[in-house]
């Protein structure tokens, strides 16, 4: 059995059909369905479930068994293909947002004195980039807002935090203000999860915000805009230039979750590395943001 009819079975289950598989391999469908059922073959069972009508693939039992092992090949052919380039040292691909990465920066600082036989590789993503970057073994570790739909993956709720409402100082806003009293068409508006998008638009319903933002990391310089307003975590709100922006907390507004996600069959060279990491982590932010749970 070769691991490049194992990379075509990967690749046709992660995009979800033979046409998606052969773009992301820069192969032509005839030759995706070839290596699949040369290894249906080898493998003495079917794999994909071919119903008539059915676009997007479904695995069989066999194939969903068969799939647990495929990763773990992958995994270790990945571990194989990097020990050349080892020489003593652990590595680890950590991807965050850009929320975590601001939460985390003295955590990163300490950790990589305290352990330079770790050699860290940060990246900064959408909360659904990372989720897929750590399907296809891309990243180790991600850290994200909220839980998305992808298969082996294993997601912990690390960190729950307050979420404030943020202005320019020279608003009319203050704290003893009420949700309904916060003039919708004033809104920044950030969609954090579909959670908060549920809660919000029953509160604000009809999208009357005056403006979207990708992040709380763009908040400052539209809040310049009059009488603007916004929710944001509260680590943020206590980064923003504090001449220009006050914030203040508002009862009923959700606390912002942190999920640490994993992937089922993590890379065995790293899985010290992981450990390491994890646990200091954890008790970085015990020790930072105990206060919040």
């Amino acid at each position: 059995m070769d691991f490049e009819s194992i990379r075509v079975f990967l690749a046709v289950v992660d995009t979800g059909s033979i046409s998606s598989a052969a773009e992301l391999l820069y192969a032509s469908q005839s030759t995706v369905s070839r290596k699949i059922n040369a290894l249906e073959s080898e493998v003495g069972t079917p794999l994909i479930n071919r119903a008539k009508g059915v676009r997007h693939i479904e695995l069989t039992a066999q194939g969903e068994k068969f799939l647990q092992k495929a990763r773990q090949i992958q995994s270790i052919s990945m571990d194989i293909s990097a020990m050349k380039h080892n020489e003593g040292r652990s590595f680890l691909s950590i991807a965050m947002t850009s929320l975590g990465n601001n939460l985390f920066a003295g955590f990163h600082i300490d950790f990589i004195q305290r352990h330079p036989e770790i050699c860290l590789s940060f990246h900064m993503y959408h909360s659904s980039e990372i989720a897929k970057k750590l399907s296809d073994h891309d990243i180790d570790i991600g850290y994200i807002s909220f839980r998305h739909n992808k298969n082996h993956i294993e997601y912990t709720k690390i960190l729950e935090m307050p979420r404030v409402l943020v202005t320019h100082k020279n608003s009319p806003y203050d704290a003893s203000m009420t949700l309904s009293q916060l003039p919708a068409n004033k809104e920044l508006y950030i969609r954090f999860d579909s959670e908060y998008e549920l809660w919000h638009d029953h509160l604000f319903p009809g999208k009357q915000y005056l403006m979207r933002v990708s992040d709380e990391i763009q908040l400052p310089h539209f809040l310049s805009l009059p009488d603007t307003w916004a929710f944001c975590g509260l680590p943020i709100a206590q980064r923003m230039p504090m001449e220009n922006i006050k914030y203040f907390s508002i009862t009923g507004v959700p606390r912002h979750a942190i999920y640490q996600c994993i992937h089922d069959f993590p890379r065995s060279s790293r899985k010290k590395a992981m450990e390491i990491y994890q646990k200091e982590l954890a008790e970085y932010i015990q020790k930072t943001f105990g206060d919040w749970s």
